[in-house]
């Protein structure tokens, strides 16, 4: 598994949500990051436990040349939450590029 793919594919990611306007300003409370539930779904949408949770602990285990995890997949929970959004393939592509590339 190449780091720099994976940090390239979260960068991407993160423009996607942006571009999506998705992204949010405002951080979660820490009780709703806390969340012991799958992608949070019980304090968090989807797109919130992309941008708070996923993609900054990816970028930190990179930083810190931990093991990525190679066990994922977030594909398909992607596809359920935002295949109604006129611009959710997009998101649903990168997400599925990023699963891929961490089986690797």
């Amino acid at each position: 598994m190449a780091t720099e793919r994976v940090s390239e594919l979260l960068d991407l990611l993160q423009d996607g949500l942006i571009n999506a306007n998705c992204w949010q300003d405002e951080m979660p409370s820490q009780h709703a990051l806390n969340s012991k539930q799958p992608f949070c779904v019980d304090t968090l949408s989807f797109e919130q436990w992309l941008q708070f949770i996923l993609i900054p602990r990816l970028r930190l285990m990179i930083a810190q040349h931990q093991p990525l995890p190679s066990n994922v997949k977030i594909a398909p929970m992607a596809e359920h939450v935002l295949s109604n959004r006129t611009d959710g393939a997009k998101i649903i592509t990168l997400i599925a590029s990023l699963d891929k590339e961490l089986q690797s």
